[in-house]
């Protein structure tokens, strides 16, 4: 007889026995709980609950425990008897509650400790009171205050100066009782003893001088030997970042705040104004020596545009200016004797010398005509374009005039003392010309450039920037420009340019207009100062955060160059062309721009001018329609574009009428409705032989055409341009360190230097290595180069790209090329010519200054 398995006896148990029956309903159990709270868990992970219902949740969690803390933050005022944390004595009366080392303390304890650590803050409690204590009060071991006398802490020299004795120095207060001095921190104010050393040996006493307090992190606040005031370091950090972060705020505003939490704390709460302001200014000196001359940090160039920028963009922000009465008194009887003119800390480093620009602009004005007359364009008259400009009466400074590069970062600056005019746009284009920009924008770029031509042909010196920079308007602005500048100065239909808009200016005048709260009313040279070292910190800001934003601005472009690729392909398919047509389109688009730039129209003007106005006019408002519904984000924005667009639609009734009222027999009526619809009567039936186009695609339609094509090239460009400046910008940072280690072993500084001025700046620079050393990491994580054959290969495929975007473009040159010829005749026509026009249509044309986006 065969024995059975053991699978038959475990299945025979499992069918008779009932043990097995309940053990199999809990495991059926667990295993449908455990689905349960897997199925919870999954919908836990991907719900994802929206702002508002956190701010909600947030808002309940605070109303539930809102009394709770309350009631904690009132019970702990009063004593409870403990103990001493650090002797462990029994403390039944009253203690010492240092709220900064978070110690109860005996009166024994606190002497010891706390006579070396006077900026702490301390209270005494007992069972009926909690009181702030200063620095000076302490207690004996029946509970009554004891005044002792503390000094400022430093640091305890290793060498007597008498007996050259070392290690046996101690600090004590100074002994004479008049030596007193305060120390001013972000705690508040603090009166303390001077301090002095004590020789155990020789029993000599030397007096701490200012040496002594800056190596213990203090500040002075005068330049005598005597010293009265100091200044927390750590006070003037948090100022220097509080102002340029948020700097609305004012230095007065700052010290109140400082006294009020002095106050509280039951010190002295006077702060001297005017010996913090010297101080600070004096300290934020030294600290941009130490970046500039010891770490070679870039101030005003921009480390991934590299030795050829693509882009130098100018314009003016009239928010920066100050008044005439900044500085003065109200009854002229009370003005002092005048004191020479305060030298300005940061030189020209950043705003240009006031005289050096008066001198430029004189000599302009030698061989150029002044003349304060707004140029015009199209319809719209622009305020800064003028060769010169009337003075303010109410300010010194009118404002101030900024070049940036295509990341944002300050080129140069310069003061305006009249309203902007294209003499100081022309001394900054001198400037970025010298930093081999290739482009150069700015608002009025259409009637600026004829001005440049001038002042070219009476200097010949500055005909290379007129041959070698091109001009180009900032998309936005060229909305309230004719439309035939949208498309001679349309940023993204130049070859080079990327997806630069021309607009970066905008975003540091974001920032900078905030300052004009507090320099309207500055003296010349505090406000010079501060703009001065707004403008660096903005710059040290971007250029930390750089493969961040190259990083992005690459992703962007690579998205942008399949939303493009599937635009312009549907574009084609519907318009029934091909993109071999699309140069050629170009070329004519061109050519009717030319041909209409600059132009008015009246009862003489001939019917293709006037027809070409009325596309012109239609794209024109077509462009501003889609900028206000998509990215016009402010209500100032949204209500000055609203205005544009209102104007253009009477500049084309008043067309429409003229058309009508000329041709109705060979196009009939043309309404308004056909006008914003863009159905003009010669799309459908051309008969024009002048120009013999065997297209049948309406001007707006080409111009979508093309527009898109062209952005569909720059995305390209734009991702070549992001990786070449992902390489600079890394080839920035090594050649930093390079020369920073190269500086170190010319001095041959060693680490037993006995310079200690040598050794300090030794030190300076190895901690600069090392920060750049993680800098370079992060910007090889940033940009996800992992290896050094990644950078080659980014290198190699650079040069690469480039060289076979050149060859592919290479055919297209005669149609996107800007026919110089042609084109400078145009603009060098006489103005007299170009402002033929009715008194009717002068008073159609409206004011718009870029001053007021600002």
């Amino acid at each position: 007889m065969v024995s059975a398995t053991t699978s038959q006896i475990h299945q025979q148990l499992t069918d008779t026995s009932p043990l097995f029956e309940e053990l199999d309903e809990v495991h059926q159990k667990l295993i449908e709980n455990l689905k349960e709270d897997f199925r919870a868990a999954s919908r836990n992970q991907f719900v994802r609950k929206t702002w508002q219902e956190r701010q909600c949740d947030q808002r309940k969690e605070w109303e539930n425990v809102r009394t709770d803390i309350f009631e904690s933050y009132v019970s702990k005022q009063p004593f409870r008897n403990t103990c001493c944390n650090v002797c462990q004595k029994v403390l039944e009366l009253a203690a010492v509650r240092c709220m900064t080392c978070k110690n109860h303390l005996c009166w024994d304890c606190d002497d010891v400790l706390h006579c070396r650590q006077p900026f702490h803050h301390r209270y005494l409690v007992n069972k009926e009171i909690l009181q702030p204590l200063k620095p000076c009060e302490f207690w004996d071991k029946d509970w009554k205050s004891v005044l002792k006398d503390i000094c400022v802490p430093c640091f305890v020299p290793t060498q007597c100066v008498k007996c050259s004795g070392k290690g046996n120095m101690k600090l004590i207060p100074n002994p004479d009782p008049n030596l007193q001095i305060a120390v001013v921190m972000h705690q508040g104010r603090f009166d303390l003893r001077a301090a002095s050393f004590l020789c155990k040996d020789c029993r000599e006493i030397t007096d701490a001088d200012k040496n002594d307090y800056i190596f213990s992190g203090f500040w002075p606040a005068r330049a005598t030997t005597s010293i009265s005031y100091l200044f927390c370091e750590e006070l003037f950090a948090m100022w220097y970042h509080l102002r340029h972060k948020s700097p609305l705020n004012s230095e007065k505003m700052f010290i109140n705040t400082i006294e009020e939490i002095s106050k509280e704390s039951g010190r002295s709460p006077i702060v001297n104004d005017p010996l913090f302001s010297r101080a600070f200014k004096e300290w934020e000196l030294c600290r941009l020596n130490i970046k500039v001359k010891i770490k070679n940090m870039s101030t005003v160039s921009c480390p991934p545009c590299g030795k050829s920028p693509v882009m130098g963009s100018s314009d003016g922000n009239v928010k920066l200016k100050r008044h005439a009465s900044a500085g003065k008194v109200l009854n002229p009887q009370n003005e002092r004797e005048s004191i020479q003119e305060e030298a300005l800390r940061f030189g020209d480093l950043v705003i240009k010398s006031d005289k050096d620009v008066a001198n430029f602009r004189n000599r302009i004005y030698t061989k150029i005509k002044k003349t304060q007359k707004k140029e015009m364009c199209g319809g719209s008259a622009f305020k800064a374009a003028k060769v010169d400009s009337c003075k303010r009466s109410k300010s010194d400074e009118t404002g101030l005039l900024l070049s940036v590069c295509r990341h944002g970062i300050g080129l140069g600056a310069i003061n305006m003392h009249e309203g902007e005019s294209m003499t100081y746009t022309l001394f900054l284009q001198k400037l970025v010309f010298g930093l081999n920009c290739k482009f150069f924008c700015n608002d009025v770029i259409c009637r600026y450039e004829k001005f440049v031509r001038k002042v070219a042909i009476a200097f010949p010196e500055y005909q290379q920037m007129t041959s070698k920079m091109k001009g180009i308007l900032p998309r936005m602005h060229a909305k309230a420009h004719h439309w035939p500048c949208q498309i001679l100065y349309n940023p993204h239909w130049q070859k080079g340019a990327g997806l630069t808009v021309g607009e970066e200016h905008e975003q540091v005048f974001s920032k900078l207009s905030l300052y004009g709260y507090v320099t309207k009313h500055m003296s010349k040279a505090n406000r010079m100062d501060l703009l001065s070292a707004a403008i660096l910190y903005w710059n040290w800001g971007k250029i930390e955060r750089m493969p961040s934003i190259l990083s992005k601005r690459l992703k962007r472009a690579s998205k942008c160059v399949a939303v493009y690729n599937e635009k312009l392909t549907s574009l084609l398919n519907s318009n029934q062309c091909n993109i071999e047509d699309l140069p050629e389109i170009l070329k004519e688009l061109k050519t009717k721009a030319l041909a209409n730039l600059g132009s008015r129209q009246n009862r003489k003007t001939p019917f293709n001018k006037l027809k070409r106005n009325l596309e012109g006019l239609f794209i024109q408002m077509k462009n501003v329609s889609i900028f206000i519904s998509t990215q016009a984000e402010s209500c100032k924005t949204r209500t000055k574009f609203r205005g544009v667009l209102t104007k253009l639609k009477g500049k084309a009734v008043k067309l429409l009428s003229l058309i009508n009222s000329k041709y109705r027999a060979i196009h009939g009526i043309i309404s308004m409705d056909d006008f914003e619809k863009g159905i003009f009567p010669w799309d459908v039936n051309s008969e024009d032989d002048s120009e013999n186009e065997s297209s049948t695609l309406s001007l707006s339609q080409k111009y979508e055409l093309v527009d898109t094509w062209m952005l569909l090239q720059r995305a390209e460009e734009e991702i070549t341009l992001c990786k070449m400046e992902m390489k600079e910008y890394i080839l920035y940072l090594d050649s930093t360190r390079s020369s920073l280690n190269r500086n170190l072993i010319d001095q041959n500084v060693s680490c037993e230097e006995t310079n200690e001025f040598i050794a300090g700046k030794a030190i300076l620079m190895r901690c600069e290595i090392a920060r750049l050393d993680v800098k370079i990491q992060e910007s090889l994580e940033t940009f996800q180069l992992y290896s050094e054959a990644d950078f080659i290969r980014l290198t190699q495929f650079e040069a690469i790209e480039v060289h076979s975007a050149g060859e592919v473009e290479s055919d297209l040159e005669s149609y996107t090329s800007e026919e110089p010829h042609d084109f400078e005749s145009s603009l060098t026509e006489d103005s007299d010519e170009l402002d033929e026009d009715t008194e009717e249509e002068s008073q159609e044309s409206f004011e718009f200054t870029d001053s007021d986006q600002n």
